[in-house]
């Protein structure tokens, strides 16, 4: 499966050679091997990647005990997956300091940007938190540059992968 297999990542990439388009790779976090799997797609041609993808959920009816979605299950994403997402950026910036990564997973606020900027992130995508309110992407990019001001950066290079430096200087 895409984003589990080192193989089939890398495969998938380089049969996209063809598309004349940037390929991005959204990989899963439920491999444990995201560190390798993301240096497959980089090697099928991926120009980034973008961590992480959902997580597999449920949700059982307790008045009737059976899932509330038509066929089970489904992607659980949100603030729920922040935590997640954050350590697969940290991960795979560790692993691979060269390439990009746009951090993905319940970003609701511009503190929650501000994880994946620091894990190593250099740019981070706004989801889940538009359903409710169309404009949270400006909202988080308001509240980052607040935060920025807030601890005394000015350049987002300071910020991305700064926990790997130790933090903000």
């Amino acid at each position: 499966m895409f984003a589990h297999s080192t193989t089939a990542t890398r495969s998938v990439m380089e049969a996209t050679a063809g598309c004349r388009r940037p390929r991005w790779a959204k990989l899963s976090p439920t491999t444990p091997d995201l560190p390798e799997v993301a240096a497959a797609a980089r090697d099928g041609g991926a120009e980034a990647v973008t961590l992480v993808n959902t997580l597999l959920g449920m949700v059982l009816d307790p008045s009737t005990g059976r899932p509330v979605l038509g066929r089970g299950g489904g992607g659980l994403s949100g603030p729920a997956i922040l935590p997640v997402a954050v350590r697969a950026v940290f991960d795979v910036r560790a692993a691979h300091p060269d390439l990009p990564i746009v951090g993905v997973g319940g970003v609701a606020s511009g503190c929650d940007a501000a994880q994946l900027l620091l894990a190593g992130a250099q740019a981070v995508q706004v989801g889940t938190a538009t359903f409710a309110d169309p404009r949270a992407p400006a909202r988080v990019l308001a509240e980052l540059q607040t935060w920025s001001a807030g601890v005394g950066v000015t350049a987002l290079a300071d910020v991305v992968g700064a926990a790997h430096r130790g933090g903000l200087a």
